[in-house]
């Protein structure tokens, strides 16, 4: 497959990605306190986060003394 069509493919899914969390940030918010909803956000993003970071084999970020 074409690289310019994977771009489109990881760009589109982006956008579908921004979107969704738009419309389960309302109605999470809806029914909780603003700090524990972004508190619950965090808590299902971590996770999916660190999943997809083995998954591409990528490691974490060595901070530098700076």
């Amino acid at each position: 497959m074409n690289s310019r069509y994977i771009g489109y493919i990881c760009c589109a899914l982006a956008m579908v990605g921004v979107g969704s969390t738009v419309v389960v940030s309302k109605s999470i918010a809806a029914g909780l306190p603003p700090f524990s909803a972004t508190a619950l956000r965090f808590a299902i993003a971590f996770p999916l986060f660190v999943l997809i970071m083995r998954w591409r084999g990528v490691r974490w970020p060595r901070l530098d003394r700076r």
